[in-house]
């Protein structure tokens, strides 16, 4: 529930990616259900409109915040939960 370093933090569709319906999701692949309505400031769900969503924090200004951005998915890899991947589990309604 934390973005990829370098493969998630770049480009028009950064972000934690999702998919915005189940259908969508590989039948053995762990599926998750986040309310976006549950997602703590913040995290934002961005729907990109080809079924794909990406989840990101924003600046006060409501752009995305890519400094955040990066920090968190540089915690990827350590055994820190960080604060952004607490409120994505937090939003989880369905595992």
């Amino acid at each position: 529930m934390t973005p990829r370093p370098g493969k998630d933090t770049q480009g028009e569709k950064r972000g934690l990616s999702c998919h915005a319906s189940r259908d969508r999701v590989r039948e053995h692949s762990k599926v998750k259900a986040i309310d976006p309505d549950k997602l703590a400031s913040p995290l934002k769900c961005i729907d990109h409109g080809d079924g794909h969503v990406s989840i990101v924090p924003l600046d006060v200004g409501g752009a995305i915040d890519d400094v955040a951005l990066t920090d968190w998915a540089s915690s990827r890899e350590s055994d820190r939960v960080h604060e952004l991947t607490q409120k994505v589990l937090d939003a989880v309604v369905l595992e």
